[in-house]
């Protein structure tokens, strides 16, 4: 529990049917054994205090119930707890307090007031009848208000309750520096100032710089504080964006403020005791966070904001207050304030002059197992590693390198020249180590560094990269890729081509097969009209005229017979010519084997009463293959003619027919023993030239062989349209 500025711990023996939750920001009277305890300035205080049981635990007053808006509010920390939304709502505020500050003007009438609790800014524009001033304690009763930063308390009467006592100022942390939850406490800032700009004052506090705004001070006033270490003590206020409400980090507003000096600005800047790096480290009674301390040193690298030196073997970072023209090889002293949270010491606001200068140090030469150690921080090192690529950060060099399995990058100034490095190259880097990570704790290790380079020159190229690197394969990889998808897209297009051809191929083809078709349809018909007109035709004309001879009257009966038996012979060439037209157009017989069969019957029929001998040679079957009706009657007729030839010119006893397959060709010989003839004669009859124009028609050929004395054989040859299987 605390009771005005004091807390208390109460310890009870028999707790039962007490509900701690219950008691939260209550008042309660608690009645006990008190022990003392001894504070920081040896006074004794009450400090526990041992009760026997419950029962001695009596509340006073229940913790506020926002939604009842009848009780009002008793506390400053009750009403700067409000959300902004219950804020708004003007929920009654009735409490007492230390005025810290006020302003009573037409146009600006406020007042700060804190109590036991905290500070709360107080709106005294509904009051006109008083007239609050610093150190006074009064009564304010009126209502919340949602402020334009924190909650504010609206003032509708005030009571004055007599002179009081300004409270123990709080000394902020930097955590509430930063995020305004101080706002409008009576506390007091120790710091050094570093600079001085109209009424605001830098501050450099142990954990960094605040910006102070001093209400009522003019630069002027100020200018005689500076790298003076200083406490400020008034009114804190955060600062804030009025549109946002969002605080303004590193800012804050003292009002009714006053300044004390701890230290005075040194008359000789240089007038510091002398530590070494490592000796930044040792203890010191006289160390604080404001003791000045000279270190000397060589600069190893040097930018617009800091200089790296080194101490011998050990490294420091120099903040310079000021710049100036200073180099990597320049020796100097520098007096500024040590931190040594950090990977390396921290001179903070240094002066630094110049006494020498000198060559650099030689580099420590760093393996795969040393990245992380400490104590390399600002110092020069060496290290061997392969270049990963490269970028600029504000005209600065940035080349990113990998040493076995650690990164890290390495950072050339804006004013140096860019070397000719390519990428995969290994390079042996010659700079100031720096290390990047959490705080420094003893033996810890640095989570990841820098290296910072003063000149192209401490640049080794150690080997080129090869020619085949990743940027490459992956370059000749996306033109394959992109081959591919233009060939996959070309082979698309062309397959669709092809099947659009195909399908207006396949309809040209079945359009022209149609067309075929009915040609050879046509044709057959045209070759049945002719030979019926030829054979049936001349065969009827001749058994009519035969007929109209035998109606005239004929003396003597042998006449008439004669008549009638060519009237039957006619009769049975006009069967054996429509016989033949039949078995031409008649698909059964389309095979091969019908075809043998036919002509081998047709032969022996045709010679029977020739008195000529018939031989055949005919195999038992034949490949199965088709034949259409063309075909057949074109080589019926060729054997037909041979057979005619036979029977009228060639005076044989003896004719052979012989047909077979041989290598996809039909072939079908018709050979006699008669007296022959000599081919290279010439001859009036048109038989042997019928043969050869017929078998060429059908696409096959006849070669007739034949010697005076000696036979004729006459040689039938046709390919077939398919193979047996």
């Amino acid at each position: 529990m605390r009771s005005d500025r004091d807390v208390i711990s109460v310890r009870v023996a028999d707790a039962r049917g007490l509900d701690p939750a219950a008691l939260l920001n209550s008042k309660i009277t608690v009645t006990g054994v008190g022990r003392g305890v001894l504070a920081t300035d040896q006074r004794l205080v009450l400090g526990k205090l041992f009760v026997a049981s419950a029962r001695e635990v009596v509340s006073v007053e229940k913790a506020r119930d926002f939604d009842d808006l009848s009780a009002p509010i008793t506390s400053v920390a009750q009403v700067q707890s409000l959300q902004i939304d219950e804020a708004r709502r003007a929920l009654p505020v009735r409490v007492r307090g230390i005025v810290t500050d006020a302003k009573n003007v037409r146009n600006e009438r406020w007042m700060s007031i804190q109590d036991d609790t905290r500070g709360i800014f107080v709106s005294l524009t509904s009051i006109s009848n008083a007239l609050p001033a610093f150190e006074e304690f009064w009564e304010v009763e009126g209502h919340s208000g949602a402020g334009d930063f924190a909650p504010v308390l609206v003032a509708e009467k005030l009571t004055f309750i007599g002179d009081g006592r300004i409270p123990k100022p709080v000394r902020p942390s930097w955590k509430e520096l930063v995020n305004g939850s101080r706002d409008v406490q009576w506390a007091e800032l120790q710091g050094l100032v570093t600079a001085v700009q109209s009424n605001t004052v830098t501050l450099l506090l142990p954990e960094g710089r605040l910006e102070v705004q001093m209400d009522g001070y003019y630069e002027a006033q100020l200018q005689p504080f500076q790298k003076a270490v200083v406490r400020i003590r008034g009114v804190l206020y955060a600062v804030w964006n009025a549109v946002s409400r969002e605080v303004q980090v590193g800012k804050v507003l003292m009002r009714n403020a006053s300044l004390g000096v701890d230290t005075t600005a040194p008359a000789d800047p240089f007038d510091a005791p002398v530590k070494t790096a490592r000796e930044l480290f040792l203890f010191d009674p006289q160390a604080s966070a404001f003791q000045r301390v000279k270190v000397r040193g060589q600069i190893v690298y040097a930018d617009a904001n800091r200089l790296l030196i080194m101490d011998g073997r050990s490294g420091l970072r120099v903040l310079p207050g000021q710049s100036g023209d200073l180099h990597a090889g320049d020796v100097i002293e520098a007096v500024g304030y040590p931190e040594i949270s950090g990977p390396s010491p921290v001179l903070q606001e240094a002066i630094v002059r110049k006494t020498g200068e000198a060559a650099l140090p030689t580099a420590r030469v760093l393996s795969d197992t040393d990245f992380a150690q400490g104590g390399l921080d600002s110092t020069r090192v060496l290290v061997h590693g392969r270049l990963l690529g490269m970028h600029r950060e504000q005209d600065e060099l940035v080349l990113e390198m990998q040493s076995s399995a650690q990164l890290f990058l390495a950072r050339l100034g804006a004013r140096q020249n860019r070397p000719d490095l390519q990428i995969g190259s290994r390079l042996a880097l010659t700079g100031t180590y720096v290390g990047r990570g959490s705080s420094r704790t003893p033996g810890g290790q640095i989570e990841s560094f820098e290296l910072l380079l003063n000149s192209p020159g401490e640049i080794s190229v150690l080997s080129k990269p090869p020619w085949w690197t990743l940027q490459r394969l992956l370059t000749v990889v996306g033109v394959l890729l992109v081959v591919l998808m233009l060939a996959a897209g070309w082979i698309t297009l062309l397959r669709r081509q092809v099947e659009q051809r195909t399908v207006q191929l396949q309809r040209e083809i079945r359009e022209r097969e149609r067309a075929e078709r009915q040609h050879a349809l046509e044709a057959e018909r045209t070759r049945i009209a002719r030979d019926l007109h030829d054979d049936l035709g001349s065969s009827l004309t001749e058994i009519g005229v035969l007929a109209s001879t035998g109606q005239r009257p004929i003396p003597g009966d042998a006449q008439p017979a004669t008549l009638f038996r060519s009237i039957a012979g006619k009769a049975r060439s006009l069967i054996a010519a429509l016989d033949v037209i039949v078995w031409a157009v008649d698909p059964e017989d389309n095979s091969l084997q019908s075809l043998a069969d036919y002509l081998s019957g047709f032969m022996g029929e045709f010679l029977a009463h020739s008195g000529i001998t018939c031989r055949f040679k005919v195999p038992v079957s034949f490949p199965e293959v088709t034949l259409d009706g063309q075909v057949r009657h074109g080589l019926l007729m060729a054997v037909k003619e041979s057979l005619n030839n036979i029977v009228r010119h060639a005076e044989a006893t003896e004719a052979e027919f012989r047909m077979a397959v041989v290598d996809g060709t039909l072939e079908i010989v018709i050979a006699d023993n008669g007296q022959g003839f000599n081919p290279n004669v010439s001859h009036n009859g048109h038989g042997l030239k019928n043969l050869s124009a017929r078998l060429n028609k059908l696409g096959g050929n006849c070669i007739v062989e034949s010697r005076v004395g000696g036979g004729t054989v006459v040689r039938i040859r046709l390919a077939m349209p398919v193979s047996a299987p």
